[in-house]
C-alpha cells in the first residue's frame, strides 16, 4: 500500500512538471532558418521527444503518422554499440556490404535516385566499443557506386569528399513525402540536434534545436548542495584508468552526466530501470566504506549531504516548474534516488564491488 501510494504521488508529480514545463521553459529552442518547413517539422519531433519519458534525446524519433516526412535511413534503437544499426527504405537507399576489411568499410548505403546531379553515400566502419563510425559523401551522379567499394582510399579522386566525417551516431535521414526532398536530423549531441538539408547547394546545416543551456557539467544548472553531492559521489568511482575496451567507469560517468541533465531539465524522463535497487546500493556503499578511514569519511559525507541535496532540488523544481511544494519534493526524492543509484553497478553475485575501486 505504501509503495502504491508513492508511485501515485510520483506519477502526479511527473504529470504536473510536464504540464507546466512548456510554460516555464523555452526548451526546446530553435535557431537558424526557423521558418523552413523541415526545421519546423524537426522542432515538432524534438518537442515530442523532449516531453516523452525517453531517457535520452538520442532515442528513436517519434514520427507522427500524419507527418510530412518519413524516415528512409534511420535507427530504431538508442543503443547502437553493437554496430550495423541502420534501417534503410529499399526504395530510397541501397545497401552494399564491403568485401574487404570491415575496419576499412563495413557497409555502403547509396541514394538510388540522385537529385540535382548528386548522390548521397553513407559509409560506415567498425570502431571500438562505441560501435561504427559513419561518413557522408555527396558524389557526382556519374560516379559508379562500385568504384568506392573497389578503391575506398582514393575516394576523393572520384569526387567523393565527405560532408560529415566519422560521426559516432548516424544521421536520421528523412524524405518529404510530397517533394522527395531529403533532409536529416543529427542526434550526435544529447543537448542539441542539427538539421541538415540536401538541395542544389549541397548538404548543409540550416537550423539547430537546443534542449538545455550550454552548461557543462549539467549539475551546474542545479543548486550548490546538489553539486556538492555530485562531487562526493563522483569521488567513489575512482580514476577508471587501464580498464580496457569496455571502459566501465567512463560509461558510468557518461550516463551520470546524462542523468544530471535530465534531473535539471526533464525530470519526468528518469524512469528507465537501473541495474541495482536502492537496498543493493546502500549495502554496497556500506561495504565499500569498510575499506579504510578515507572510505568511511567519504561515506559519512555522502550521508550528510544527501538530504541537503534533496531539499535544494525540491526548491529548484518548485521555482522552475511552478508546482506545489509537495509535488516538488516528491519529484526531488525520486530524482535524487535515481541519481544516487546511477553512479554504481554493484555485482550481485558472488560479491559486492564498485566498478572503478574494488
Amino acid at each position: 500500500m505504501i509503495v502504491s501510494t508513492l508511485f501515485r504521488q510520483l506519477a502526479m508529480a511527473c504529470a504536473g512538471l510536464l504540464f507546466t514545463a512548456s510554460a516555464a521553459f523555452a526548451w526546446p529552442l530553435m535557431t537558424g532558418d526557423t521558418r523552413r518547413s523541415e526545421c519546423v517539422e524537426a522542432l515538432a519531433i524534438a518537442s515530442a521527444q523532449f516531453k516523452s519519458d525517453s531517457f535520452s534525446m538520442r532515442a528513436p524519433l517519434p514520427i507522427a503518422a500524419a507527418a510530412m516526412s518519413r524516415l528512409v535511413l534511420s535507427i530504431d534503437q538508442e543503443d547502437i554499440g553493437s554496430g550495423d544499426a541502420q534501417i534503410a527504405d529499399s526504395n530510397v537507399f541501397g545497401k552494399m556490404p564491403y568485401p574487404g576489411d570491415p575496419n576499412v568499410l563495413r557497409n555502403l548505403y547509396w541514394q538510388i535516385s540522385p537529385r540535382n546531379g548528386k548522390r548521397l553515400i553513407v559509409a560506415k566502419r567498425a570502431f571500438g566499443w562505441h560501435g561504427d563510425l559513419y561518413t557522408y559523401y555527396l558524389a557526382d551522379a556519374s560516379v559508379p557506386v562500385e568504384t568506392f567499394l573497389v578503391d575506398p582510399e582514393q575516394a576523393q579522386s572520384y569526387g567523393l569528399r565527405p560532408v560529415i566525417q566519422e560521426a559516432w551516431r548516424p544521421l536520421q535521414l528523412l524524405q518529404n513525402s510530397a517533394s522527395g526532398q531529403l533532409w536529416a536530423i543529427d542526434q550526435n549531441e544529447e543537448r542539441s540536434w542539427d538539421v541538415y538539408i540536401l538541395d542544389e547547394a549541397g548538404m548543409s546545416t540550416r537550423c539547430r534545436i537546443a534542449f538545455m543551456p550550454a552548461v557543462t557539467p549539467a549539475v551546474q544548472l542545479l543548486p550548490k548542495p546538489a553539486q556538492r553531492l555530485a562531487s562526493l559521489l563522483a569521488g567513489t568511482l575512482g580514476p577508471g584508468k587501464d580498464e580496457g575496451t569496455l571502459q566501465p567507469t567512463a560509461r558510468i560517468k557518461y550516463q551520470v552526466e546524462q542523468t544530471w541533465a535530465n534531473a535539471a531539465i526533464r525530470p519526468w524522463a528518469l524512469q528507465r530501470e537501473l541495474y541495482n535497487s536502492r537496498a543493493e546500493v546502500d549495502d554496497g556503499l556500506k561495504k565499500w566504506a569498510m575499506q579504510g578511514p578515507d572510505f568511511r569519511k567519504a561515506y559519512r559525507a555522502i550521508l550528510r549531504q544527501y538530504p541537503r541535496a534533496i531539499a535544494s532540488l525540491g526548491s529548484y523544481y518548485r521555482s522552475t516548474f511552478h508546482v506545489s511544494s509537495r509535488a516538488a519534493r516528491t519529484m526531488a526524492i525520486h530524482s535524487m534516488d535515481y541519481l544516487y543509484r546511477s553512479y554504481f553497478v554493484f555485482r550481485r553475485e558472488p560479491s559486492v564491488t564498485v566498478l572503478g575501486w574494488n
